[in-house]
């Protein structure tokens, strides 16, 4: 399969390169201010004794303002009058290496967060924080193996919605990447069901 460029990609975006920029941009700043709502709140008056979920929510609101900055700053980076990650590809791979370890690192700590509830509430297992700390740094790291092995193979690419860019699915290591981020999410996926049926049941 051929690869397009990036420029390709750009030119063929539906129905045009305004729409999902200008979403991404609004939710990125609303979730800017309600992250950054949340992190003062929560370091002003909770700061001290905080239990593993606590400091686990925390981390995942920080990660999310993380996101939120990296969604207003590539939204504005792709409207059709910069077209920044087009024209300049390392600008593309900084942002796959941002949102691999901030955006797809909050969504496998959901996973993390979901297993303590579960394990704590339903079996009454009560981990050391020290096991939870593990998981958070697989849960950085993967990702962040991810994004450096698609950089060094030249396996990234602007996506065709016009706004971010990520593995590719034209070369073998994007594909790789594609399928450990996948596999890495099953156990996400299963805690939060886990701990949502029970949540159900009771």
């Amino acid at each position: 399969m051929k690869r397009p460029t990036n420029q390709e990609v750009y030119d063929q975006i539906w129905p045009n390169p305004w729409p999902l920029p200008i979403f991404y941009l609004i939710s990125g700043l609303i979730g800017l201010v309600l992250g950054g709502a949340i992190l003062h709140v929560v370091l002003k008056h909770f700061r001290k004794n905080m239990h593993i979920d606590m400091k686990l929510g925390l981390c995942l609101v920080v990660l999310d303002v993380l996101s939120s900055i990296d969604f207003i700053f590539s939204s504005i980076a792709n409207l059709p009058v910069f077209q920044l990650y087009v024209h300049y590809p390392v600008a593309c791979m900084v942002q796959v290496a941002w949102a691999s370890t901030t955006f797809i690192t909050s969504m496998n700590l959901i996973g993390i967060i979901a297993l303590e509830r579960c394990l704590l509430i339903v079996y009454n297992i009560r981990l050391k924080d020290k096991h939870y700390w593990y998981m958070v740094f697989v849960a950085y790291i993967i990702p962040l193996f991810n994004a450096i092995l698609c950089i060094a193979t030249d396996s990234v690419e602007f996506q065709n919605f016009g706004v971010v860019c990520h593995y590719s699915a034209h070369t073998l290591y994007g594909i790789i990447a594609f399928l450990i981020m996948m596999l890495f999410k099953e156990p996400k996926y299963i805690g939060s069901r886990l701990n949502s049926g029970w949540t159900l049941i009771k």
